[in-house]
């Protein structure tokens, strides 16, 4: 990997432009910050790894006992992914099977996609245009007893 003063040409054979140029824009290189970090996330990989245990194994609890500590949560449960988060809160608020769940019309297919894992029926609400977020109009409009609010 390329120092932060090293050149790298650019996609298409474009000539680079040097560092410190009036037309170069420097990026924040996360290479020197990685590079400090590597060995111990090498070594915790390693300890993972060794244990043959990548979920439920000593560090998850590590993880999940000093996340509680910081955030000062009661419990904290390490999942492997954004979608099984979303299963597990939907169902802690206690969805049940068929309930509607309003989610932004433009979104990761997780977001609906973790609605049908936990049993309820996605319904889709339009965004607003500008921000690209669930639209609050729509929202309001789309809250009734049917779409379990």
């Amino acid at each position: 990997m390329p120092s932060s003063g090293q050149l790298r040409a650019p996609a298409g054979g474009a000539t680079p432009t040097p560092p410190g140029t009036a037309e170069s824009i420097p990026f924040f290189s996360q290479a020197a910050t990685f590079e400090q970090l590597w060995p111990s996330i090498e070594k915790a990989l390693g300890d993972v790894f060794d244990s043959g245990k990548f979920s439920h194994g000593k560090q998850v609890g590590q993880l999940e006992t000093e996340l509680a500590r910081y955030t000062g949560a009661r419990h904290v449960i390490g999942v492997n992914s954004g979608t099984d988060a979303l299963v597990l809160l939907l169902r802690a608020c206690g969805l049940r099977p068929g309930d509607g769940v309003l989610v932004p019309a433009y979104s990761f297919f997780a977001t609906a996609s973790a609605v049908v894992l936990a049993g309820g029926r996605p319904q889709f609400v339009d965004i607003d245009p500008v921000t690209y977020a669930m639209d609050p109009e729509a929202l309001d409009a789309a809250v009734t007893p049917a779409a379990g609010s």
